[in-house]
């Protein structure tokens, strides 16, 4: 199970995948919408912890 959402007025694409439940996020204006070649990001299979103290 995955999901998935977007912020229209930012332009950020947010989504978990099954294997890593840490939300991720793509910052569409940072990429070529325009351009010829399809963009694809490495999938992040490993999950993070990040400590508060």
């Amino acid at each position: 199970m995955y999901s998935s959402c977007m912020n229209q007025e930012k332009g950020i694409y947010y989504y978990t995948t099954y294997g890593n439940p840490e939300v991720h996020a793509v910052d569409m204006h940072k990429t070529d919408l325009d351009g010829k070649e399809l963009t694809s990001y490495k999938l992040q299979k490993d999950l993070q912890f990040h400590f508060d103290n």
